[in-house]
């Protein structure tokens, strides 16, 4: 008889941070990289959307975000 060896399973990797590891991860970075990364995190918008966010698109007495959602 052959020696077989049993495949190794595959690690399972999470899809998704814990709270502490997005609080760590946000408190190493600075700048516009935390901005866009807190944007991301807490409103869910995607990396282009945040990129391309302008100040007229924050309503900050009603505490909205507002995007532009036509294709150029």
């Amino acid at each position: 008889m052959i020696d077989v060896v049993a495949a190794k399973q595959p690690q399972h990797m999470p899809t998704v941070l814990t709270i502490d590891e997005v609080r760590t991860l946000l408190s190493r970075l600075e700048g516009e990289a935390w901005l866009i990364a807190s944007l991301l995190y807490g409103s869910g918008l995607r990396i282009l959307d945040a990129c391309r966010l302008r100040i007229l698109d924050l309503d900050f007495t009603m505490h909205q975000l507002g995007l532009r959602t036509g294709r150029r």
